[in-house]
């Protein structure tokens, strides 16, 4: 079982260290470090998080400057259509840190099937890339303060954004095994 989130409108896409919108399907790619802080965010979703914590799951105690943090969380505001004003999304807890609103934040579990489909496969030694996405059971968890409704967007983006992604998958682990 693997854990994905999506964040306001935006689904993290884990491979593509991107952002997927669930309506237009537009990507919005982030660096290495604002993708890891955002997946961090996301986990600790409605906790403060203080910039020590942030600094040594995100940067992993690696020297960096004063900057960094406020930077990536600057980039992440602008990702996310989050004014850095109001701070709907991403808040700054004076002195503290920062915390992901978990109204905006949403736990999907997704499900992969590591096992080969085709026998044939085997034989000849073709090995997918990644595991195969052949089974994709998507069961999202409501965040803690929703109601608790999983189609809570009742345009149902969030189901469109979701057959993108799996659409995304498939087609990557076909041109891995030509």
């Amino acid at each position: 079982m693997t854990k994905s989130y999506r964040v306001h409108h935006w689904h993290l896409d884990a491979v593509a260290r991107a952002l997927m919108h669930d309506q237009s399907g537009e990507i919005r790619r982030l660096g290495e470090y604002q993708f890891r802080l955002l997946y961090v965010l996301a986990e600790h979703a409605g906790q403060p998080m203080t910039r020590e914590a942030l600094h040594g799951l995100v940067w992993e105690n690696r020297v960096v400057g004063n900057n960094s943090l406020p930077n990536a969380i600057h980039a992440l505001r602008h990702a996310l259509e989050d004014d850095g004003r109001r701070q709907k999304i991403i808040k700054t807890i004076p002195r503290k840190g920062y915390l992901l609103d978990d109204k905006y934040c949403q736990s999907i579990n997704i499900k992969l099937d590591t096992e080969y489909s085709n026998d044939a496969d085997q034989t000849m030694g073709i090995v997918p890339a990644s595991p195969s996405m052949s089974t994709m059971d998507v069961t999202p968890e409501p965040s803690p303060g929703s109601t608790g409704s999983i189609m809570e967007n009742k345009s149902g983006g969030m189901w469109k954004g979701l057959c993108l992604i799996q659409f995304f998958l498939c087609a990557a682990m076909i041109a891995a095994l030509i």
